[in-house]
């Protein structure tokens, strides 16, 4: 929305692209002329906005390592005139790991509101709630599959001498929570 993401090492908001309508991309010493910008170019995340137009989208996921996720978004009219518009979108998931205690979450809801003030006048009120949590180690960073490929590329030989099941954490440090409006 072009709002400058603050950075840090552990504090770095992360979009969840369903919130997203769209990614842009700007390449090279151009991006320099939107702002504090690096030359190199800029991302620009752009949250979905309200629509016209009817939308009801209910997605449920599952798969490997118990992942499970529900997600929903939804758009409309609020009047039959079309002076107000609304946007829902919400996502709520739930994940582990091959890694014991590797666990992830993430609860985020995301509403919007446009008044359709004049032809020539708009007002977009856009608000995110996003929460996280994880439990992580070290280990984690590394795949049984990406392991066997690397031991297939040395002769066969193990690389990494741990079992995959071994928490290297402790469970009351290695835990991070982040919240994001």
């Amino acid at each position: 929305d072009g709002l400058l993401i603050p950075t840090s090492t552990y504090g770095l908001p992360r979009a969840d692209s369903y919130a997203l309508e769209r990614v842009e991309v700007i390449r090279g010493p151009s991006s320099v002329t939107y702002g504090q910008a690096q030359p190199g170019g800029l991302v620009n995340l752009v949250s979905k906005r309200p629509t016209e137009d009817t939308l009801r989208e209910l997605r449920l996921s599952a798969g490997s390592d118990d992942f499970f996720e529900l997600a929903g978004d939804f758009s409309g009219k609020v009047d039959d005139e079309g002076k107000l518009l609304y946007r829902l979108a919400f996502v709520g998931n739930d994940a582990n790991s091959e890694v014991d205690y590797n666990d992830a979450k993430r609860k985020m809801v995301v509403p919007s509101l446009t008044w359709n003030i004049s032809d020539a006048t708009q007002l977009t009120v856009l608000a995110v709630e996003q929460h996280d949590e994880q439990i992580y180690s070290f280990n984690s960073h590394f795949s049984p599959a990406l392991l066997k490929t690397f031991s297939d590329f040395n002769g066969g030989a193990k690389v990494y001498d741990r079992e995959f099941g071994f928490f290297d954490g402790e469970e009351d440090f290695n835990n991070f929570d982040r919240d994001y409006r």
